[in-house]
């Protein structure tokens, strides 16, 4: 019973340490960290969408392609919205 214990509490501390580092690493992707709140660091609706945030830095780094001026070219169309 005791193992069992040790183990529950192990797994837990290593998906909270996840949960929390693929919502940090995406809020700072996203240029977001400032305003990150807790709720959002240990959600794991966030944790789903930074992944594939994620997933996406890293493709369009791979493939050379800017970031910074394909953000500014989805708000300008957002704002002609």
């Amino acid at each position: 019973m005791k193992r069992i214990f040790k183990f529950l509490i192990k797994s837990f501390i290593y998906c909270f340490i996840y949960v929390t580092s693929v919502n940090l690493s995406a809020s700072y992707v996203n240029d977001t960290l400032e305003t990150t709140t807790a709720s959002e660091i240990i959600s794991i609706n966030a944790m789903i969408s930074g992944q594939r945030d994620i997933y996406t830095f890293l493709e369009y780094k791979i493939k050379d392609i800017d970031v910074k001026s394909l953000r500014e070219e989805v708000l300008k169309e957002i704002k002609k919205i």
